[in-house]
């Protein structure tokens, strides 16, 4: 054998060993099931899958063409919020990271034919809203019974969300109150198209199913 051959073939195999190997140490993003279906554009949807990422970083939620805000990211379910722009139609959904681009799901956005109305509640005790705030979306529902309270939404910044895999009308919320402050958990309930805050958690513990949420809907 030719010795000066040996040390180059030799160099070629470890460095295409490693790029095959760097290749292999990440998935592609892959989705499973989008919860609603179906929608007004602005309500919440809640993808789940396998590889999405345990944080977001630079990944991204593409609803068509348009970015969809993130509420909340893990690396098997992501919740975002419906571009309020899109009008009445079927929209592909994906997930796009830093390893690929997933398969695409359909969503459906099925708008009111009326503004919704909004219903103010009063001030009441933490942990119960007695006369629930009323609207389209779950985050407006807690805007709504924030102001409600003379609350100013922009002191708030929503943390975390988890919806029922059963049932993906129910969901809990978590704010926090400027950086380092309290929390504050709103359990919420869409019914016939209209999100309620059905009871708020400030600072103790918010039990979902005592207020009719599903079983496997619980906080943290």
């Amino acid at each position: 054998m030719n010795r000066r051959f040996l040390i180059p073939g030799l160099s070629l195999c470890i460095i295409l060993a490693v790029a095959v190997s760097a290749g292999c140490g990440s998935k592609a993003p892959s989705l499973s099931a989008i919860a609603p279906t179906s929608g007004a554009a602005g309500s919440d949807i809640s993808l789940t899958g396998r590889s999405l990422g345990g944080t977001q970083g630079g990944s991204r939620v593409m609803i068509s063409t348009e970015t969809a805000d993130i509420r909340s990211w893990s690396d098997t379910q992501v919740v975002v919020m419906v571009p309020r722009d899109l009008k009445d139609g079927d929209y592909q959904v994906s997930v796009t990271t830093g390893s690929g681009t997933s398969n695409q799901l359909t969503f459906t956005v099925k708008n009111a034919t009326s503004a919704s109305k909004t219903q103010t509640t009063q001030a009441t005790k933490p942990s119960q809203a007695t006369q629930p705030s009323q609207t389209n979306t779950a985050a407006d529902a807690i805007t709504a019974y924030l102001q409600s309270q003379g609350e100013n939404i922009k002191d708030y910044v929503p943390q975390n969300t988890k919806v029922s895999a059963s049932d993906p009308n129910w969901a809990v919320y978590d704010y926090q109150r400027f950086e380092g402050m309290g929390h504050l958990i709103f359990l919420v309930h869409n019914a016939n198209g209209t999100w309620t805050v059905v009871a708020m958690g400030d600072g103790q513990p918010l039990n979902p199913q005592a207020n009719g949420a599903p079983a496997d809907l619980t906080y943290p």
